[in-house]
């Protein structure tokens, strides 16, 4: 029990000991000394006296070290008296008096601060520990005079520094820290009121995929978020835009996808995700379908400009996602991205970063709120599933700690403490505490049901799906089923356009497209880099450690993909032929990236009958054949 009260002393957690100091003294005859010696030295006399109510007890009283007791407690009831000044300790004194008026609420600041500097200068370790925490605690609770008064230092109130030089010369346990941190906030917090620096610069950093009534979505978020704290705004987001995105997150898929007033009225037999893949599997599989079409000139005309800074826009095949919730990471390191290159390019650097999808309901954010955030510190939400709503906030450093969970998959993965690293919510909330930030309370709104952006989407015609999957039905379940079920996708009809001709159709149960598996082979990731490091001597001198790089790098992600198989075997990919874009994929492969790749992997294969002779004249014969492709 003494080890584990040093602990707490040594902590700084001394209500935490004085409770175990208790609970010794009730079983343990040492315990009742050293409680009685604990109280005394921390002066909390009025605890002791009433510890030492029975008769009994006062036999565990030390006379050697305090004296006679019934003297001690008659002196105690002359406070004024100058024999009670004399008898006891002056620390102990002032100790007691301080205590007193702090449980009274009567202590000042200047006496606190008179009384402690003084205080210190006596060798009573515990009784210093004791009576900072007990200060600082208490002057963090009271109004803002009586905080200036005890935490802003001042020419004539220099006492305050006797206080923080205290503080640091005691960082050896974290609880410690907590109180320096606790401490330091307090004037920081004060110091801001009175901050009359410019205002801090912000930027809204917009991501996701591009879908409904976009446009408007986007405008609408300028006009909540970004128009009144007077933020710039960056958006990242694929070259296409859905007009149907599929069945999004979420088990109830109706909810999600339509207005409140429609996913009501979805019949219950196929309300969750599961029953209605169970029982309209042809259905279920073309809403599946995402329908994106490309996004013109006109379409951004529409934008608000004036707040817009720099759009990027990606061709999505050609990026490779494992898995789809890494779109998520992908998409805030990108959003990012594009923030810092246009502070390169106009030479600033924003102080705030709010990271936001572009497809949600925004809400608007208080300045004070905002920039109070500290610089370990990510605004997000924190729900039973964790954290990771994709809408976060935070100081510049810190949002770029944050978005670089994507770059850092591979250790992730490679942590057995992470459950699965697509589930953004694990990840989300593990990954900032590693990185040294911590999760503070939501500012960003995250909502992303009945949206603008989704008021303005259309629908797959599924009359071909529907008719089969209800014709399979007759027969097993009742008719009167049946009949609601069709009611109800006529009422999607009544409600939504269907897609326009022309889409780009993929299907999110294969999550990516076959080009972007192409060019995630090794082969193709080889070849990639041989053409992108051959423009200059520099590229050739680095161009073998990087090889060697993207084939470890390979090698390992290949491990991680076969273990993940044994855990869930329902994550295997499906066969390239079963993609929509099968036939583009098979272009990718006469490419000069991939062929050169096989190449290279080829000589190394068959290095024993002299394929690494063989490798440049292989190299230059291709080289040949594509220029003169090119003339032709």
């Amino acid at each position: 029990m003494k080890h584990i009260i040093n602990q707490c002393i040594n902590n700084w957690q001394f209500d935490l000991a004085e409770n175990f100091y208790n609970s010794w003294a009730k079983t343990d005859e040492n315990g009742k000394k050293e409680y009685i010696d604990f109280l005394y030295n921390t002066a909390q006399i009025d605890k002791l006296l009433y510890f030492l109510k029975d008769i009994e007890l006062i036999e565990y009283w030390d006379k050697n070290k305090f004296g006679d007791f019934l003297y001690f407690k008659d002196l105690l009831s002359r406070v004024d008296n100058e024999q009670y000044v004399q008898s006891f300790p002056q620390e102990i004194i002032l100790s007691h008096s301080l205590l007193k008026k702090l449980s009274n609420l009567s202590l000042g600041a200047k006496e606190a601060l008179d009384s402690f500097k003084k205080i210190r200068s006596f060798d009573n370790s515990l009784l210093n520990k004791f009576l900072c925490a007990k200060l600082i605690d208490y002057f963090c609770v009271l109004d803002l005079d009586k905080k200036v008064e005890f935490f802003i230092p001042t020419w004539y109130h220099d006492e305050i520094f006797s206080f923080a030089t205290f503080l640091y010369s005691n960082l050896k346990t974290d609880n410690m820290k907590s109180y320096l941190k606790k401490y330091n906030n307090e004037v920081k917090n004060i110091l801001r009121l009175y901050d009359c620096k410019k205002e801090k610069k912000i930027a809204i950093c917009l991501y996701g995929v591009l879908r409904g009534n976009w446009q408007e979505n986007l405008n609408y978020i300028i006009d909540t978020m970004a128009k009144p704290l007077k933020a710039d705004c960056f958006l990242f987001s694929w070259d296409e835009y859905q007009q149907w995105c599929g069945l999004m997150g979420g088990i109830e898929w109706a909810l999600r996808c339509f207005k409140a007033s429609i996913g009501k009225e979805v019949p219950p037999e196929i309300n969750y995700n599961a029953d209605f893949a169970r029982l309209l599997p042809r259905t279920y599989y073309k809403m599946q379908n995402e329908y994106s079409y490309k996004i013109s000139k006109k379409d951004m005309s529409l934008l608000n400009k004036n707040f817009l800074k720099k759009i990027k826009l990606e061709k999505q095949e050609n990026v490779f996602f494992e898995h789809q919730h890494c779109k998520l990471y992908y998409g805030m390191y990108k959003s990012f991205s594009v923030m810092r290159e246009y502070e390169k390019e106009n030479y600033l650097k924003y102080d705030y970063v709010i990271v936001i999808r572009s497809d949600v309901n925004p809400c608007a954010i208080n300045y004070n709120d905002l920039v109070n955030l500290e610089i370990d510190e990510i605004s997000d939400a924190v729900v039973w599933i964790g954290s990771g709503s994709g809408c976060i906030a935070g100081t510049r450093s810190a949002v770029k700690k944050y978005v670089q969970v994507y770059n850092d998959l591979d250790s992730i993965k490679s942590n057995k403490f992470y459950t699965d690293y697509a589930n953004n919510h694990e990840v989300l909330y593990k990954y900032p505490l590693i990185s040294g930030l911590n999760i503070v309370s939501q500012l960003v709104s995250h909502d992303i049901y009945y949206t603008k952006a989704l008021a303005g989407i259309r629908i797959p015609n599924f009359d071909k799906e529907l008719s089969e999957d209800c014709e399979l039905l007759k027969g097993k379940i009742n008719d009167e089923i049946i009949n609601r079920i069709i009611a109800f996708f006529d009422l999607l009809k009544e409600n939504y356009k269907y897609v326009d001709q022309g889409a780009r159709v993929t299907n999110k149960l294969f999550r990516i497209s076959a080009v972007a598996r192409i060019k995630n082979q090794l082969s193709y990731k080889l070849g990639q880099a041989m053409v992108e490091n051959s423009t200059s001597l520099f590229g050739y001198i680095k161009m073998p450690f990087i090889l060697f790089y993207i084939k470890a790098k390979h090698t390992k992600e290949k491990e991680i993909y076969k273990k993940r198989l044994q855990e869930h075997p329902s994550s295997r990919l499906p066969i390239l032929e079963s993609y929509a874009d099968y036939q583009e994929a098979l272009k990718e492969k006469e490419s000069l990236e991939y062929r050169l790749g096989q190449i290279l992997m080829h000589s190394y294969k068959t290095w024993y009958k002299g394929g690494l002779f063989k490798l440049w004249f292989e190299i230059n014969k291709l080289n040949k054949e594509f220029k003169s492709k090119k003339l032709i």
